[in-house]
């Protein structure tokens, strides 16, 4: 099952939609809308693309964006096997991004 085409399409106001996008693309963060998660390693992530084309992404932090039904499962399986982890976003409680994004800045600076 393939994602929503943009991100943030329930944003209400164009011009918070067009903030948040800035933001992200000022810390270049890669943005890759319709795509099924795959193995997440150390050094990266595997997925398929809305081409259908498989990719690995090396990286060092990823932000799943996975729909608003809180599942547990990916971040049960994570724990114990790394030293830092942090639940933010739907896997919480079904929210927006924006509650999502200021979790994420919270755990960061925990770390």
């Amino acid at each position: 099952m393939f994602r929503s085409p943009e991100p943030a399409l329930d944003v209400k106001y164009w011009m918070f939609r067009k903030y948040y996008q800035d933001k992200l693309n000022g810390y270049k963060v890669k943005i890759m809308p319709q795509v099924i998660y795959g193995q997440i390693t150390p050094k990266g992530i595997s997925l398929t693309n809305k081409e259908e084309t498989e990719v690995f992404l090396e990286a060092d932090n990823i932000v799943l964006a996975a729909g608003s039904t809180p599942d547990k499962a990916l971040s049960e399986s994570l724990k114990g096997k790394y030293l830092e982890f942090f639940e933010v976003g739907d896997c919480v409680e079904p929210r927006r991004i924006r509650e999502a994004i200021e979790e994420a800045i919270w755990a960061a600076v925990a770390i």
